[in-house]
């Protein structure tokens, strides 16, 4: 059988095709000028434990990583780096990362069940109970929030600080008695102005700074679909997304706006976990089920079956967008990220 001459080019590769390989190059010029994906999973030996609880990326790129048993940078020469309690000499207050935050100096905040740590330039700073003489309401770090001044806003087991700087302000024992249902802020979130939403497992509060507006599924006629808040982040427009038990809101100024399994069949569950903003504004978010985006109007989601086990686990703890566009998942039983390539049309 002679052969038909017929050239592919891709990544400066010439490929001739025979009769017999017609459809296969049919079926590859059809991609072309489309995306194609492919899933990457990191090996499970990285991490000080398999579980990853908290993804963030800091100013020079790098990815940080918070598990059970310590801390992870992944940096953008592809090396990797753990940080426990033991190897920086008691810098990193706690291994059990509970959240991470990089502040506008570029500085990492993170939040343990030990205290809070900061690592700046390569030096570490820590805050506990004790060293602040109970300004940090309790060693037990649940969340963490940045207003547009910098300013830190910390969720605890039991209350609520901010942090100006050096000066501190903290909202608990008697300062909270009977004013919130609650005392452990699972989600925080600066407001404009002087003020922060607060998650608890009893509501969503609006505090202002002197008044505390409480929102449960009650009264608000199932706008916000479950009492328990696991997290919370803005859009780009100001809007503020709500991870509960049942389920996802958005709450821009009137407006409340439900997202689940229950009222989107594109998404993977009803229990979230995570929400992250991409640099577009595409919208991240981890269920128990799998992760889901919201990108121009549309859902996307990403299981362990529609993802051919690309996706480790059904529970995604946290989802982020990478500085080239890949995402990011950190699951029950290890991390992995699904990256995006553009085949581009021969010139």
């Amino acid at each position: 059988m002679g052969y038909m001459k017929v050239w592919l080019k891709y990544k400066s590769v010439t490929t001739h095709f025979n009769n017999l390989g017609f459809f296969v190059l049919i079926a590859v010029f059809s991609l072309i000028g489309k995306p194609t994906e492919r899933w990457e999973i990191f090996d499970t030996n990285k991490f000080p434990d398999i579980e990853i609880n908290v993804i963030a990326i800091d100013s020079l790129g790098d990815t940080w990583f918070g598990t059970r048993s310590g801390l992870v940078k992944y940096s953008t020469s592809e090396n990797w780096e753990t940080f426990t309690t033991s190897n920086t000499g008691g810098g990193l207050i706690g291994d059990h990362i509970t959240c991470i935050t990089v502040d506008s100096y570029g500085d990492i905040w993170i939040g343990t069940t030990s205290g809070l740590s900061v690592y700046s330039n390569g030096s570490w700073n820590s805050y506990s109970q004790a060293t602040t003489n109970g300004d940090l309401p309790d060693n037990h770090i649940m969340s963490i929030s940045l207003d547009k001044n910098n300013h830190k806003w910390i969720g605890t087991n039991s209350g609520f600080a901010k942090l100006e700087e050096s000066i501190w302000t903290t909202y608990s024992g008697n300062k909270i008695a009977g004013l919130l249902p609650d005392h452990r802020i699972f989600a925080i979130a600066a407001a404009d102005g002087d003020g922060a939403w607060l998650g608890t497992v009893a509501g969503l509060i609006r505090f202002n700074g002197s008044t505390y507006e409480r929102y449960t599924k009650e009264n608000t006629s199932g706008r916000l679909p479950n009492n328990y808040i696991n997290h919370m982040t803005y859009d780009h427009q100001g809007g503020l997304w709500v991870c509960t038990q049942d389920g996802v809101v958005r709450i821009m100024a009137q407006e409340w706006k439900t997202y689940s399994s229950k009222t989107h069949t594109d998404l993977p569950g009803t229990e979230a976990y995570y929400v992250s903003v991409g640099k577009s504004g595409s919208i991240y978010l981890g269920f128990k089920g799998g992760g889901a985006r919201l990108k121009d109007a549309l859902w996307r989601s990403f299981t362990v079956s529609n993802t051919n086990a690309g996706l480790l686990s059904k529970r995604v703890h946290s989802i982020l967008e990478g500085k080239n566009g890949e995402i990011w998942f950190g699951t029950r039983k290890g991390l992995c990220k699904l990256i995006t390539l553009d085949i581009k049309k021969p010139e």
